[in-house]
């Protein structure tokens, strides 16, 4: 009797550990709006990616460049046919700059052997993940080979 009893304790036992191994906790992260990531024209630039990290910081992605546009304190208007029904205007970045990248000057740069090379780049797009973001790219070498890159943009305070 006792066998038949504590094969199902057992087997109960398992799968409450076994599922308890696989939850991610994610962190609680308070946005400054909602939604906190989005894609538009910013500044009167195509293809941007505006994240909300924090009050104290939102960032701003050139997705055709695959760079860094902007990092800032402040906030974005939100204007435009889909936020207000007004024509002729788009979102715009406000506040206190900490890096702008206005000329277009950052590239991507490879050094392998002492040779450095610019390397073609491809945007393999963003996802959302741990209640972050998650953008990726692809730099394409001139011997062929591809360098895969992860970033995950992040606010910590302190």
């Amino acid at each position: 009797m006792k066998r038949i009893l504590a094969f199902p304790i057992f087997l109960l036992t398992l799968i409450t550990l076994l599922s308890a191994c696989k939850t991610e906790v994610v962190p609680e992260v308070e946005r400054p709006m909602d939604p906190w990531a989005f894609r538009s024209v910013l500044d009167k630039r195509p293809r941007m990616l505006t994240l909300a990290l924090d009050s104290a910081c939102y960032v701003a992605y050139d997705l055709s460049r695959s760079t860094l546009y902007k990092a800032w304190k402040g906030g974005v208007t939100m204007e435009g046919t889909v936020y207000t029904d007004k024509k002729n205007v788009q979102p715009t970045s406000w506040g206190t700059a900490y890096f702008s990248d206005s000329l277009d000057r950052t590239t991507w740069e490879v050094e392998m052997s002492g040779k450095r090379e610019q390397p073609r780049v491809i945007n393999k797009g963003y996802r959302f993940r741990s209640g972050g973001i998650e953008l990726n790219y692809g730099l394409v070498l001139s011997s062929g080979d591809t360098l895969q890159i992860q970033e995950r943009p992040a606010f910590v305070r302190g």
